[in-house]
């Protein structure tokens, strides 16, 4: 597997989580290496705004735009999964129940139909990260081994059978970080990477080496060293 292939496999555990997010708020995904997402090393630039799109799909719910609901979403970082939470940060933020509610189930339905989902998602990510990093206090961060050990965690090369499980909850907890959290350390290593060669390689090299390793221990234990 060539680096760029690599780079795509981490892009696409970001994309993965930066997805979920955007569909309902709250830290859902639980995929492994195999996930449906726009191949790419780093993040598309901020999109101008308004959005627009020929297709619609970029044409706000409920009132609320894709540009808000990144925003909402960011601010909702911190909810752990409860959707009460993030009702109650979305009424702070002067967006009623009713609203919130039809615009997360619209985007949500956007976010999975085959005709929008890559439109959205490449609209969304850069959006939300920046809200992140505007509203969802320090940024994350890992060292590399630590970036190689999380994405380990999550990915296998383990195709039919005995497949080792690849659940994000494990590694969120072990490095005590969420979904919010992780897109960010995730999204910068990925550019990191791909404009460092040299690093890249290293990276490849090692993050092949880790999977190999853990795949090799569930085919043996049956369980996992964690």
């Amino acid at each position: 597997m060539g680096l760029r292939d690599l780079l795509n496999k981490a892009t696409n555990t970001a994309t993965s989580t930066a997805t979920s997010l955007a569909t309902n708020a709250i830290s859902t995904v639980g995929a492994g290496a195999t996930v449906a997402s726009p191949p790419a090393s780093t993040l598309p630039p901020v999109p101008p705004l308004p959005l627009s799109s020929a297709s619609g799909a970029l044409t706000p719910i409920a009132g609320i735009s894709l540009e808000r609901y990144a925003e909402l979403a960011a601010k909702m970082a911190n909810c752990d999964g409860d959707l009460g939470r993030c009702a109650d940060v979305a009424e702070q933020e002067g967006v009623d129940r009713n609203t919130w509610d039809a615009a997360m189930s619209g985007w949500n339905a956007r976010m999975h139909d085959p005709t929008t989902a890559a439109e959205v998602a490449l609209a969304y990510m850069p959006l939300y990260q920046a809200a992140l990093t505007a509203h969802g206090g320090p940024r994350a961060s890992a060292t590399l081994d630590d970036y190689i050990e999380m994405l380990a965690m999550i990915n296998t090369d383990l195709k039919e059978g005995d497949v080792r499980p690849v659940p994000f909850e494990p590694m969120y907890e072990r490095f005590r970080i969420n979904a919010p959290k992780w897109s960010q350390i995730s999204t910068d290593w990925v550019a990191r990477l791909g404009a460092d060669p040299t690093l890249g390689a290293n990276f490849g090299d090692r993050f092949v080496a880790r999977i190999k390793e853990l795949d090799t221990y569930w085919l043996a234990h049956h369980t996992l060293p964690w």
